[in-house]
């Protein structure tokens, strides 16, 4: 049974609402919101309230919203009914609930936010099912919109909060924050020697009271504060680093009502240190054949605070020697005690090459001894060498300064094939003396005839015959010479010439 006359509101604390932070210039700012959605979910989401109901049952004819009968009422078994809720018509489709008006004395505590709360039930039957929604609304106004042929339901309310604030009580909360590499072990949180340190502190709002706002930030490392009045600490500026090891920081904050936050300790370890790569399994000059050996490469990686640092490891081709054989690949990823067959690496001077990173990111790489892959194929021909004579030259005169080359190829099988596992050296003599490794192009200072004799010997120990070659080095210059012969010693008008 419906009744009239102004009825009072109810203010209450509603523990379950989330608390909204506001300035105190937005806590009682109205807000609108709208809110549409089919009626079939909406029946699904919103569940029924066992208190403060009212009711308006609405009756559609099918297809015409403009006949829409809308006999209002309130439940004889509401509590807010016995209270006198005025309700009225908006338009044809909805209907609203008035505001209701507050009656006698409130004694509302600082700190706390109350709201003003009208909830509602309401059935409609608009030909495309009957729907009871039930929800509650902590409104100034609520109104409602039914679409029939969108088959949707459309709640519009506002909300108007009470904010009684009281003075800001409260202290700030700070916490630590690390730019850079961080992790967090059991040990405790570990950071790499490049990481900053700096401090995030805000002072919060408790319960709609007023904040003053933080005033400053003070900290100590490797200290402790006996008592923030007598021990300062340092006023917070900028971020810092910090030294290798482990370290205590103590800090709090201020607030510009002299609330201070109860002191915060963290621990941190800088790790500042890469890791270790040693004990590489393989030595200096070791050799390996292909089809006949395996390669079992190993090494440690070790470092001071991360047990188990990452690592890649690499077989890096770093002379290739004879015909490509094997996968033909110059860098090939492995890991470490595995067995790897000597044929499928080229022939050539290899190593190995091993990075490591530990979990504050600091990063190492190193390489082994190298070590030699040799083809099985035997290499039965010696290398062959060349003569090269620059210039100047007139064959087989040269000079002082004419630059003499040797170059050589290595035969596998046929000669002129170059299919061999390389050349070893080339070695020369001038005029029968002690052989000279040959390193670079040379000179013949000595004038006269000169007899060079030169070969070369491979890496399967294959020797060339040797080869001879004869030069003259001609180091002296031109000599120019002439005379003049004369049939008189006076000119024809008798002058001594």
């Amino acid at each position: 049974m419906a009744q009239t006359g102004n009825p009072p509101s109810r203010a209450r604390p509603i523990p379950t609402q989330p608390l909204v932070e506001r300035t105190q210039d937005e806590a009682r700012k109205q807000r609108s919101r709208t809110m549409a959605v089919s009626a079939f979910a909406l029946a699904a989401l919103l569940s029924p309230l066992a208190a403060l109901q009212a009711a308006a049952q609405i009756e559609a004819r099918q297809g015409d919203l403009g006949a829409v009968v809308l006999p209002i009422y309130i439940e004889d078994d509401s509590p807010l009914a016995a209270e006198g809720v005025s309700v009225a018509t908006s338009h044809a489709g909805g209907f609203e609930f008035n505001q209701p008006a507050r009656v006698g004395p409130l004694t509302l505590d600082p700190g706390t936010t109350y709201y003003f709360e009208v909830p509602f039930e309401f059935a409609a039957d608009l030909n495309f099912g009957a729907v009871e929604l039930t929800a509650t609304l902590l409104t100034q106004t609520t109104s409602i919109e039914i679409d029939a042929a969108q088959k949707t339901v459309t709640l519009s309310y506002g909300i108007e909060e009470s904010v009684i604030e009281g003075p800001d009580a409260s202290a700030p909360i700070t916490d630590r924050v690390v730019t850079g590499n961080s992790a967090l072990r059991s040990a405790g949180t570990f950071i790499d020697g490049t990481a900053t340190i700096s401090f995030n502190a805000f002072d919060p709002i408790r319960a709609q009271a007023a904040t003053s706002g933080v005033s400053e930030l003070r900290y100590l490392v490797d200290e402790t504060f006996v008592d923030t009045a007598t021990t300062p600490g340092t006023i917070f500026a900028d971020p810092f680093t910090l030294q290798a090891g482990p370290h205590t920081i103590s800090f709090f904050s201020i607030d510009a009502a002299a609330n201070h936050e109860p002191v915060n300790i963290t621990e941190l370890i800088v790790d500042d240190a890469s890791p270790m790569i040693s004990n590489f399994s393989i030595s200096e000059g070791q050799i390996f054949t292909q089809d006949l050996d395996n390669i079992t490469p190993d090494f440690s990686v070790s470092d001071d605070n991360d047990a188990l640092p990452r690592f890649e490891a690499f077989f890096v081709l770093v002379e290739d020697r004879g015909v490509p054989i094997g996968s033909g690949l110059k860098r090939i990823g492995f890991f470490p005690g595995n067995q790897v067959p000597a044929s499928s690496l080229d022939d050539g001077v290899w190593e190995l090459q091993v990075s490591a990173t530990d979990f504050v990111r600091n990063s190492t790489y190193t390489y082994s001894p190298r070590f030699e892959i040799r083809s099985n194929n035997p290499d039965s021909l010696p290398p062959r060498t060349t003569l090269t004579i620059g210039n100047p030259q007139a064959l087989p005169f040269i000079s002082a300064q004419t630059p003499l080359s040797l170059s050589a190829v290595d035969d596998l099988e046929t000669p002129g094939d170059g299919l061999g596992i390389g050349v070893a050296r080339t070695e020369y003599a001038i005029d029968g003396g002690a052989p000279i490794l040959y390193a670079s192009p040379f000179t013949i200072s000595a004038e006269g005839p000169r007899d060079l004799s030169y070969f070369s010997t491979d890496l399967a120990g294959n020797a060339e015959a040797v080869q001879l070659s004869s030069v003259t080095v001609d180091a002296t210059p031109p000599v120019l010479s002439f005379s003049v012969e004369a049939s008189s010693l006076t000119d024809r008008l008798g002058r001594l010439i």
